[in-house]
């Protein structure tokens, strides 16, 4: 299948992760005993990459960027978007924080009067 289309590695393990998801949900939904698709991860593992970091030139284009947002805001949505995309960008990079912990904040997790955040990291972790 690589060889016919070029798809990258990645690519093929999610087709067939993909594949063996829906053969799962017809069992499931057709009551069926019968495996009709048998698929083992090991057989597709991906070379281990290490993330791509954005420069200090892009990290401010992105925060340029997102101040401008703000300063054409045209309406309090678009100005609330933009306050967002701001506070998301100073986070990220700011504290460095991982993009999983950003998406598990939540408002009661900023005390404004310490001027602190709780942030969960991996294994449960806490860190303010």
């Amino acid at each position: 299948m690589q060889n016919e289309i070029e798809l990258a590695p990645r690519s093929i393990r999610r087709k067939y992760v993909s594949i063996q998801q829906y053969c799962d949900y017809l069992r499931m939904v057709l009551n069926l005993n019968e495996i009709f698709f048998r698929f083992t991860a090991r057989k597709f593992q991906l070379p281990r990459t290490l993330p791509r970091t954005l420069s200090r030139e892009e990290i401010k284009e992105l925060i340029l960027a997102a101040t401008f947002q703000y300063q054409q805001a045209w309406s309090e949505y678009k100005e609330r978007l933009a306050v967002r995309n701001m506070c998301i960008i100073e986070l990220l990079f700011c504290l460095g924080l991982r993009v999983g912990e950003l998406s598990a904040l939540d408002m009661a997790d900023y005390w404004p009067e310490e001027n602190t955040v709780l942030i969960r990291g991996k294994g449960r972790k806490e860190s303010y």
